[in-house]
């Protein structure tokens, strides 16, 4: 009888340890899903930016096109 409930407490805990082994994968998991997220967000925020640079650079050039225009139309004119 003693030796059968030490079999079954043991098969108890190992019962236990492979519950708390396969929590752990899952937490491990969960840890790399959010960091992939976290890269991904970041990435995005960096091509964002690239393109909000891109766009200010496209309009500054515009507006110095249009200021040289200007100042060619006003050479022209005197």
């Amino acid at each position: 009888m003693l030796e059968q409930n030490w079999v079954e407490e043991q098969k108890r805990l190992d019962m236990m340890m492979e519950i708390e082994r396969l929590k752990a994968i899952k937490a491990e998991f969960e840890r790399e899903d959010r960091a992939a997220i976290a890269r991904k967000r970041g990435a995005q925020v960096i091509v964002d930016q690239i393109a909000a640079r891109q766009e200010q650079r496209a309009k500054e050039e515009e507006i110095r096109e249009q200021e040289k225009a200007q100042l060619k139309a006003n050479i022209e004119k005197n």
